[in-house]
């Protein structure tokens, strides 16, 4: 079960320099862009977190499946892995064209094509975590009916010309979220190497997007920005400074075999063509325009947040037995033209056993539930991350009076509710978030002296 080793060697593929991760906003870069995020602590408060051994019924739970705890977090404190773990931001295009130009009027390109994620519910390091309860065993079948993760997203442009006919129109860019599940990942491993489980998802590079997948939900990025989980705001209009964001995405409740594998990929392509007469579109544009006029053509920019490990912080992520991983698609390898079995998949962890993303996965399942010994169990904090409001499902042994509050990283309660008394099974009570700032923070539910917790992240 002890997969964070202490060693002087590992795999990375990121190569840059960044701010330490911390509770505070703090810049992150990549090359030399700076950008601002909401930092997502690492360190987790556990001082209020019930943990219980005893033998558990079965009871049909929700939870939050989010993979970056899984390796930072311990029970009673942080991993060596979460205490060393920096961030960056990348940024995702279809079409390897499109050009960032910094600051010294140097051209760089968008690192990848594609990014997602593979969970596999069943790894063991989830007992380490504040909540090992929802650790799946490989007799469970299990849904999905939601993701998230963290994207940046700044709209450069709202109109332009692409066939050089001086109209202008409507710039709208495509996310495309695909899912895949149970045969749709392939399992397989390396021999000899520390990260010796792979799993992997495949890839048309003609098409430049994942195939042989259960579904994909296309979102679109116009001006109309009601009706998508994106949002489409700029939060700043300095392009050395960006603020990521999270979505929520229903995913089409997809059920997963006994002992199989879920995933998503979230895959951009821009509303402006990359090359038009010559001229290069820019995503990226960090040269003072009052110096050097900005005469090129504008995209939009996306890209997602991750975190890293440096070569030097001598700590190594493995994982001999399970498959959870980060997906990456670089655009070496998104054309193909790597002849190897990778030109015909995203390339995985195979390449980047260091890098970790911010995503979660929203779970059903058969699995534990309220306790012999426990009176109340939390069955789903629902939605999580939230804004605004949340549901707090719960299961109770017996009739009790009910208490739910929500406290800080302090222990200070900033939010109570008292339903009363509520009678056995199933029940739900909804939090009012709105005077909550962003941050983590831990929902308790109380019955008759028994309580549970379970975090919640509020973001804004």
């Amino acid at each position: 079960m002890k997969k964070l080793l202490l060693s002087a060697s590992m795999l990375l593929t990121a190569g840059f320099a960044f701010a330490q991760m911390g509770n505070s906003t703090a810049p992150v870069k990549e090359g030399n862009v700076e950008l601002r995020v909401k930092s997502i602590p690492v360190v987790v408060n556990t001082a209020n977190v019930n943990s219980t051994s005893t033998k558990a019924k079965k009871a049909a739970v929700q939870d939050w499946y989010q993979p970056l705890n899984f390796v930072t977090e311990f029970q009673g404190g942080q991993s060596p892995l979460g205490a060393v773990l920096k961030r960056s931001v990348t940024f995702v295009t279809a079409d390897s064209n499109f050009k960032l130009v910094r600051e010294d009027g140097s051209i760089s390109r968008a690192s990848f094509q594609s990014f997602g994620h593979v969970l596999d519910p069943k790894d063991d390091l989830i007992e380490n975590t504040e909540n090992p309860g929802i650790r799946l065993s490989q007799f469970n079948p299990y849904t999905l009916d939601s993701i998230f993760f963290q994207y940046v997203y700044l709209r450069n442009a709202d109109s332009t010309d692409n066939d050089t006919n001086g109209i202008k129109e409507e710039v709208i860019d495509t996310v495309f979220v695909a899912y895949f599940a149970n045969a749709n990942i392939r399992k397989t491993n390396f021999t000899g190497g520390a990260m010796d489980k792979v799993s992997l998802l495949k890839w048309n590079s003609t098409a430049l997007m994942p195939t042989d997948l259960v579904k994909i939900d296309t979102f679109l990025l116009g001006n109309d920005r009601s009706n998508s989980p994106f949002d489409t705001t700029s939060s700043s209009s300095n392009e050395t400074l960006f603020g990521s964001k999270f979505a929520q995405v229903p995913a089409p409740n997809i059920a997963v075999t006994q002992g199989n594998l879920v995933a998503f990929t979230a895959t951009f392509k821009s509303g402006v063509k990359a090359v038009l007469n010559g001229d290069t579109a820019v995503i990226v544009y960090q040269k003072d325009p009052a110096v050097t006029p900005n005469t090129s053509r504008r995209a939009n920019t996306f890209g997602t947040l991750y975190f890293y490990n440096e070569a030097t912080s001598g700590v190594t992520y493995t994982n001999p037995t399970f498959y959870n991983s980060c997906q990456f698609q670089p655009q070496w390898n998104a054309y193909g033209q790597n002849a190897s079995w990778a030109g015909n998949y995203l390339v995985g962890h195979a390449f980047s056993a260091d890098l970790f993303l911010e995503t979660g996965f929203h779970l059903s399942s058969l699995n534990v539930g309220v306790t012999e010994n426990d009176l109340v169990a939390i069955s789903s904090v629902y939605p999580n991350p939230a804004n605004g409001s949340t549901n707090v499902g719960f299961n109770l042994k017996q009739a009790g009076n009910v208490a739910v509050t929500v406290t800080n990283l302090l222990g200070q309660t900033v939010a109570t509710v008292n339903p009363g008394k509520l009678a056995a099974g199933s029940n739900n009570v909804n939090l009012n978030l709105s005077n909550i700032k962003a941050g983590v923070y831990f929902v308790n539910v109380s019955v008759d002296g028994t309580s549970t917790t379970k975090k919640l992240t509020v973001t804004e």
